[in-house]
């Protein structure tokens, strides 16, 4: 309903993807320990502890098992919807069953985020906090940590006369007034300008038609780590890959309030003015992905030198 409201107010929605389909049937669970499989070297039998008191045996070929960790179970029985492997577009149902595999028992699965259909990332088991009982079925641990166990994302073709809702806070006022709701936005304190920082990180700004503001602020005590599970999920939901808190939090705010941000080690930047320009010439870039890139003159560029 709410997909067809959007497109009739004028913000099309492309498709709607649900998330989540795959969770019912699957449980917290401990794996207890982790073997190598006597008959497969890219296989590993693990046991894991489901809050039944009899710790099952199964194989695996995720790379990031090991043994004390809290996981999705699927149990015999359970049926995942999963990205077909030879189309990745589409999903199809598979039917946990009771095995052998290379002559090993293997009872129950332990899942990644794409077969709980959680998001597309497929690179390994997903690891639980650890502040859960054993047996707690798995939509209660989502709904516990702040998560829908099913949610569904809106893919929206945005028109060139609609850049008030190339942001998710766009799009919430347009059906704050579809639905005749409040919109609620996030609380924020912004520090005052100048002081201490201004004598680290100064701001030159020379292209004001390209960039009219921009605004730096100095974090301290920042050690980096892995997102919590909430705020992964919501930007593997939308196409993105969390590396760490600090890049997961700038992207989040993005496609938040559709502000460009970015997170910069100071050491980087330190007694550097970040400057504000435009390329005089053709300039050679390696974009943070490691690709090397030329761009044209004239191109909005913001810098440390």
């Amino acid at each position: 309903m709410l997909a067809d409201a959007r497109t009739m107010a004028g913000l099309k929605v492309e498709t709607v993807v649900p998330l989540g389909e795959s969770v019912a049937g699957v449980g917290f669970g401990e794996c207890t320990a982790v073997r190598e499989h006597p008959n497969a070297d890219r296989l590993v039998l693990w046991d894991v502890e489901r809050g039944d008191g009899a710790p099952s045996q199964s194989a695996c070929g995720a790379p990031n098992v090991a043994a004390g960790q809290k996981v999705p179970v699927a149990t015999v029985g359970t049926t995942l919807s999963r990205p077909d492997p030879d189309d990745p577009e589409t999903r199809q149902e598979l039917t946990v069953e009771a095995r052998e595999l290379r002559g090993e028992a293997s009872n129950g699965m332990i899942c990644a985020e794409d077969e709980l259909g959680l998001s597309d990332d497929h690179a390994g088991i997903m690891v639980l906090d650890d502040d859960t009982p054993v047996g707690t079925p798995f939509p209660e641990y989502l709904d516990a940590h702040g998560m829908p166990s099913t949610d569904a994302v809106l893919d929206i073709e945005l028109t060139p006369n609609r850049p008030d809702a190339a942001s998710h806070l766009g799009v919430a006022r347009d059906v704050s007034a579809l639905a005749d709701s409040e919109l609620r936005t996030p609380t924020v304190d912004t520090p005052s300008p100048g002081g201490p920082v201004a004598e680290e990180i100064t701001v030159d700004l020379r292209d004001e038609a390209g960039c009219p503001r921009y605004v730096a602020l100095l974090v301290r005590g920042v050690d980096v780590t892995e997102s919590p599970l909430w705020l992964r999920r919501r930007l593997t939901a939308i196409g993105l890959q969390p590396p760490n808190h600090v890049v997961d939090v700038t992207n989040f705010v993005l496609h938040e309030y559709g502000q460009p941000l970015h997170a910069i080690d100071l050491h980087a930047i330190a007694y550097h003015p970040n400057l504000v320009r435009r390329t005089a010439d053709e300039t050679p870039l390696t974009t943070p992905d490691r690709t090397p890139r030329r761009l044209p003159a004239a191109t909005p560029l913001i810098s440390s030198r």
